[in-house]
């Protein structure tokens, strides 16, 4: 009933009746214009002797008796341990050729059609390898302020204004991904616009990320997602999956800290960043501005075989002063030195998204300390470098400290077990974004106090 209140073709067989399946296949593939689902009635375990219809089957062997007598029942010799008759080899070995002739016929329809249309041929060139080198990626000015969300409309146009194939969609969330703009250019996708790049997920964030999966299974389209970061919990299973296959899918996640505000700790991340930094092959970026929010889809929409959260702010940031700190393209390496101290720094500060802002304006606080500021918005990217590279940028002699709107453990990998870390163990409350942050110990003097305090310590 479900299946077919959303307009599918619905088709209940048989499970264990071969003519049935194939006569079911060949109707859903043949003779029907719209999405089919195919239910088969099955027993589990068909055919065994003794334990047809257990459900112990599912997860476990056959006993030696019960397989010595299945084999008798079916006709087949129990004394051999691994048998395939002549005719089922020649049988399966049948099916090789029509897939050939199969592929071959598909090859030179393409073939034609490549020789013949030069435009199709360009199109084909781009879907299938995913070039997106056309694309230019948006640069923002010094001088304004704006939320790294703010940057994903822009990004999003860039990658439309030369690339066909971007599919994509929020989790019921446009307006606040900032993916309504890309929704009114290329339509929503339905049955009335099959041309339609933007998929209306609904509040779906497991299916949105498994549907992104498929489509990067497929090929030939760059597929992204977007919700709230605290909703990341709901579509873990399928990033986990798709940095296990290797997909590159994009998700974009919004509202990725405390500042979240008055919706409160159900939707302020607290957890979150760290547990999907433990994702294995999971890229995971945290600009600190518009810029190096640019630099994050550019690196994540040009990965072939890798998987990217892209993790960005509800709240206004200042755009960086390239001019006074180090440029932006440096965020390729996943973390660098955006302010230097004046020789060997007495204390490395490390910080990643909006605190990296927080931390520049520690530094010039104390002023009487000798402190170098490391922005580390994306860790994977960062332990790619070089050894060399990385002791240059994190003092193995300075003492470290660590700032960052979530959970502390895990940052003792860069700051040691005698560094300071400062952030959030506990769950967020519901008040205004700053005063969220001044309470939980994340404003400029709460930050400045704690690392006063632990310097007078040491």
């Amino acid at each position: 009933m479900l299946y077919e209140s959303n307009g599918w073709h619905v088709q209940e067989i048989d499970g264990q009746d071969r003519e049935a399946i194939r006569s079911a296949i060949r109707i859903a593939q043949m003779e029907i214009d719209r999405p089919s689902v195919i239910i088969g009635h099955n027993v589990i375990a068909p055919g065994c002797a003794t334990m047809e219809g257990d459900h112990n089957t599912h997860g476990a062997p056959l006993p030696k008796e019960e397989i010595f007598a299945t084999k008798k029942k079916m006709d087949l010799d129990p004394e051999k341990f691994y048998h395939i008759s002549n005719d089922v080899v020649e049988h399966f070995r049948k099916s090789h050729d029509y897939a050939r002739q199969e592929v071959l016929s598909w090859q030179n329809s393409l073939d034609n059609k490549l020789d013949s249309d030069s435009n199709f041929k360009k199109d084909w060139e781009a879907s299938v390898n995913e070039d997106m080198s056309c694309v230019d990626f948006p640069t923002f000015e010094y001088g304004q302020e704006m939320a790294t969300r703010k940057a994903w409309g822009p990004i999003l146009d860039s990658i439309c204004d030369s690339f066909k194939f971007l599919v994509g969609g929020s989790a019921d969330l446009e307006p606040s991904n900032v993916t309504a703009g890309f929704a009114q250019r290329v339509g929503d996708y339905s049955k009335e616009n099959p041309l339609g790049r933007n998929f209306a997920y609904g509040v779906r964030e497991f299916p949105m990320g498994v549907i992104n999966n498929g489509i990067a299974q497929h090929g030939g389209l760059k597929v992204f997602g977007a919700t709230f970061f605290a909703f990341s919990d709901y579509e873990r299973p399928a990033l986990r999956l798709r940095a296990l296959q290797k997909l590159p899918v994009i998700t974009e996640y919004t509202h990725d800290s405390i500042y979240v505000g008055e919706d409160g700790p159900t939707h302020q991340p607290i957890e979150h960043l760290m547990a999907c930094r433990t994702i294995p092959d999971l890229m995971v970026f945290r600009p600190a501005d518009a810029n190096e929010a640019s630099i994050s889809a550019e690196l994540a929409f040009n990965y072939q075989n890798r998987a990217s959260i892209i993790l960005l702010t509800r709240q206004k940031l200042p755009v960086i002063d390239r001019g006074k700190y180090s440029h932006y393209d440096n965020f390729r390496k996943g973390g660098y030195i955006i302010s230097d101290s004046e020789g060997a720094p007495d204390i490395t500060i490390i910080a990643t998204g909006s605190e990296v802002s927080l931390a520049l304006e520690t530094k010039n606080e104390l002023k009487e300390q000798n402190i170098r500021v490391v922005n580390l918005g994306c860790w994977e990217l960062f332990d790619e470098q070089p050894l060399d590279y990385r002791s240059m940028v994190i003092d193995e002699n300075s003492f470290k400290i660590s700032i960052e709107a979530g959970i502390t453990m895990g940052w003792q990998k860069y700051t040691g077990n005698r560094g300071l870390n400062i952030g959030i163990d506990r769950y967020g409350e519901s008040a205004p974004g700053a005063d969220v942050a001044d309470y939980l110990g994340m404003s400029l003097d709460k930050v400045i106090s704690q690392i006063k305090k632990h310097i007078i310590k040491i």
